[in-house]
């Protein structure tokens, strides 16, 4: 259906009339533009969906990264080298988070002793950010996904910030 917006008048405070908008959603009458998200909002989004992602897992992180598991995440969310490419930026999955590269992520910082390597292996991991019982793409498929050389080099920097934990 096409809309005459020619046609539309805005809807000011003082016109507000709830009985009025009511018989104009019954008769088909009422529409609401959506609010506009900004760039920096949905990627904002996406961080905070990251972070809440990779949370189910900070119980699992080593004796000595236990109080700083979520600032390394934090570092690494927003990292300008490495941030793009934990969002998905083209597909039917635009703008969410790259689920493949979080889990390769993840799997470095176990092999690095971030996460108890003596009692989670990465499948481990995987299936508690995943609330899964079996392993799907997001890990089978990690291997596509492994950080960049200036990736790499951005999460050692990372880690050199830690390295005296």
């Amino acid at each position: 259906m096409k809309i005459d917006s020619k046609n539309l008048s805005q809807v000011r405070i003082e016109d507000f009339d709830i009985r009025l908008l009511r018989q104009a959603a019954r008769e088909g009458r009422l529409y609401l533009k959506p609010s506009e998200t900004t760039e920096t909002q949905k990627q904002q989004q996406a961080i905070a969906a990251i972070l809440q992602y990779v949370s189910s897992i900070e119980d699992c992180a080593s004796t000595s990264y236990r109080t700083h598991v979520r600032t390394i995440w934090n570092c690494i969310v927003n990292n300008p080298t490495i941030q793009p490419s934990l969002i998905m930026r083209q597909g039917r999955h635009c703008g969410e988070p790259n689920k493949y590269r979080i889990t390769a992520i993840a799997t470095i910082l176990l092999n690095r002793g971030v996460y108890r390597k003596e009692e989670f292996t990465a499948v481990d991991l995987h299936l508690r950010v995943e609330h899964a019982t079996r392993r799907n793409v997001y890990y089978t498929n990690m291997d596509k996904y492994w950080l960049e050389a200036d990736e790499r080099k951005a999460l050692n920097e990372i880690f050199k910030d830690f390295s005296a934990v």
